[in-house]
């Protein structure tokens, strides 16, 4: 019988998802998403082999993150530009085949894992590199209507927490900017004046440390920022303490 081939990966994004048991590449893009999991910039030993494989189209699967290039806060001028030219890329056909043949190929198959706090997806990812999938974390029901299986769902990435003996009635954390937000600190403020043991976190801490605090509180307000949700509600629920969450106003998958 004829040995099929192993397939050559490389994974380009915030995080590795993919991983080693599929003895793909990875390359590093931007800050990591994983909470608590910030790792270093790749060095050139790392990238120079990955960027000459790429340019001697030796990968088979080109596994990408998502392109917000609308979105320009916390950027340098060299960031700026990029998107920028990505964006004006993206409303052209003739040269989104272009960058697209440069960047990967004409045999390459290309798929999207995108970590997207919000629901709506890459519109030049898709108009760029016409992935053959589009993972997406928050999806949108319509998405999922009638797209002959373009698009799947992409799990979050939770830290295993730690079960630990209940100290506190609710915890309460975050930087409290978003109305939603405010609304839990006047509710935990106002819980512990009746008497309630109340752990309200307004700075930010070590990972670890709230890891261990969420898992001594019996239930944690786990109210949406910028996204439809937030990370803790899985993190609460992992650690045995109760979620208390708003609805999301879209109607999403996950």
């Amino acid at each position: 019988m004829r040995e099929q081939k192993k397939l050559t990966i490389l994974e380009i994004g915030h995080d590795p998802w993919l991983g080693s048991r599929h003895n793909a590449d990875f390359l590093q893009a931007g800050a990591r998403l994983v909470p608590g999991k910030f790792g270093q910039e790749p060095g050139w030993k790392e990238v120079l082999p990955i960027l000459f494989r790429l340019a001697k189209r030796k990968y088979d699967v080109i596994a990408i993150c998502q392109l917000q290039v609308d979105r320009l806060s916390g950027l340098g001028k060299k960031g700026r530009l990029l998107k920028k030219f990505l964006a004006i890329a993206m409303h052209s056909r003739t040269s989104s085949w272009l960058l697209r043949q440069i960047l990967c190929g004409s045999k390459a198959v290309v798929v999207v894992f995108d970590n997207g706090y919000e629901a709506k997806l890459s519109e030049a990812a898709l108009k760029i590199f016409q992935p053959v999938l589009y993972f997406k974390r928050n999806l949108l029901e319509g998405y999922l209507a009638g797209k002959q299986g373009l698009y799947r769902v992409l799990p979050m990435a939770v830290v295993p927490q730690l079960k630990m003996p209940k100290t506190y009635d609710v915890f309460a954390a975050g930087s409290f900017f978003v109305a939603g937000r405010k609304l839990t600190l006047l509710a935990a403020q106002g819980l512990e004046e009746l008497g309630w043991k109340v752990d309200i976190v307004k700075n930010t801490i070590p990972y670890e440390e709230y890891r261990h605090r969420l898992a001594r509180a019996k239930v944690a307000f786990c109210v949406q920022g910028f996204g439809f949700h937030t990370w803790r509600m899985y993190e609460a629920a992992l650690a045995g303490c109760v979620p208390v969450i708003d609805h999301p106003k879209e109607p999403i998958f996950h």
